[in-house]
């Protein structure tokens, strides 16, 4: 697994300092900021205003929401150093490096979001809409390694259990429908 460990401090290096400028500090801390869970609840809080979307976002919040649970429960189990530990990275101040890395806790919930948006969404534009919202959350996720406070793998099995945690709830979704018939 030492090739996974090089690949994945080449591609933390590669983002966190090859990028690194004022421009894309204030970006990647957006970004940052969209993955924080409460935000991500306030966003859709106006959407929720539309009563023809309500169904859309109580699927949403429930998404975000095995998602996250997912996301803390292998935190739980998993301890690993962030890498703003390790000498080289560029720590972004302000940035909470006490709990452990794996996996990406932003990118869980904003991918869990993403991909139930992709799922539920069943819109005229479902495919312009569904290709912004996975293109959000992998912003997210890039500004987590960006910040220096994930590993790439983080954000990836950030990305994996969030999307998971989509497909599941969808499929909950839709047994519980199939039953109400």
């Amino acid at each position: 697994m030492n090739w996974l460990r090089e690949i994945d401090l080449n591609l933390l290096r590669a983002i966190n300092q090859g990028w690194n400028c004022e421009f894309a500090n204030n970006v990647f801390w957006a970004f940052s900021t969209l993955g924080v869970g409460i935000v991500q609840l306030a966003g859709l809080v106006p959407v929720a205003l539309i009563k023809s979307a309500r169904l859309l976002i109580f699927q949403l919040c429930v998404c975000w929401a095995v998602s996250g649970i997912a996301s803390q429960l292998f935190k739980s189990v998993t301890v690993r150093l962030r890498p703003t530990a390790f000498e080289g990275t560029i720590p972004t101040p302000g940035e909470t490096i006490f709990h452990s890395s794996f996996p990406s806790g932003h990118s869980c919930t904003a991918f869990g979001i993403a991909m139930g948006f992709s799922l539920f969404y069943c819109g005229k534009n479902r495919t312009l809409w569904s290709v912004c919202a996975i293109a959000w959350a992998a912003l997210v996720g890039i500004s987590r390694i960006y910040r220096g406070v994930h590993w790439p793998t983080d954000v990836l099995a950030g990305a994996l259990i969030g999307c998971s945690s989509s497909f599941l709830t969808a499929a909950v979704f839709a047994f519980a429908k199939e039953r109400r018939r």
